[in-house]
């Protein structure tokens, strides 16, 4: 039995295809054919773009000082790392960065290439992401939005930061713990943090795992939607109009 073909072909497209009223525009407020909403209108996305501008200085400033060269490391970034891990004693940051010892940091060998990627995948996506949402706003076609190449690569940036961020949070969980703070101006024989130390970086690490799954499963909905709504448009023979 031969199926129905879901794109008919031209000629038999009603005269009165471009007149169908769009069954997509009421489920986001707006016709497929009309500019985006100003991203002050969008509260989602302008959360992300926040959410991307506050990461950047994190992952210059900490998370990448074990990808850097140490003649190139300032002094005054070193000092803040050296700040950062009085403070909390974090496990992760510290291993690959070298406070427990070698023997760990070779132990950790593995999150330095998840900091290799946050450097040449990540931090890109920062810029990229947040100068294109800021500028689907202005994009009246596709050949002109950022969405086509924008949501599905942050479907990939959501998946490799919730995979790589996930066994961070294993590392603090299964840290041994300690009632007396370390003391890093001398030699650490391993890692270990008070349970307030504990709560502390799971206080941060958990937002950067949930947060970025998020953006990845809302994206593979937006694309759903969007593709969906391509669909409509090919079979009612309107793609000239979208174009």
């Amino acid at each position: 039995m031969q199926r129905p073909n879901a794109f008919p072909p031209q000629g038999q497209i009603p005269a009165n295809a471009h007149q169908t009223q769009n069954p997509f525009a009421s489920l986001d407020g707006q016709s497929y054919d009309k500019p985006h909403a100003a991203l002050k209108d969008r509260p989602l996305d302008m959360f992300y773009v926040c959410f991307f501008l506050m990461h950047i200085p994190a992952t210059l400033l900490l998370d990448l000082q074990a990808v850097y060269p140490p003649s190139l490391l300032p002094k005054w970034m070193h000092a803040l790392g050296h700040m950062y891990m009085e403070f909390t004693a974090d496990p992760v940051v510290g291993s690959v960065n070298g406070y427990f010892g070698e023997h760990v940091k070779q132990n950790f060998a593995w999150l330095r290439m998840f900091m290799f990627s946050e450097l040449l995948i990540q931090l890109p996506i920062f810029f990229y992401a947040s100068y294109s949402f800021y500028s689907i706003s202005s994009s009246t076609t596709p050949s002109t939005s950022p969405i086509p190449t924008l949501y599905p690569l942050l479907i990939a940036y959501g998946a490799l930061t919730a995979t790589t961020t996930l066994p961070c949070i294993g590392v603090l969980l299964s840290t041994p713990s300690t009632s007396v703070p370390l003391d890093f101006s001398s030699s650490v024989a391993g890692p270990a943090v008070t349970e307030w130390q504990r709560w502390l970086l799971l206080g941060s690490y958990i937002p950067f795992f949930l947060i970025p799954l998020g953006i990845a499963v809302d994206m593979i909905f937006r694309t759903r939607f969007l593709t969906r709504k391509g669909v409509w448009v090919v079979q009612k023979g309107m793609l000239s109009k979208w174009e």
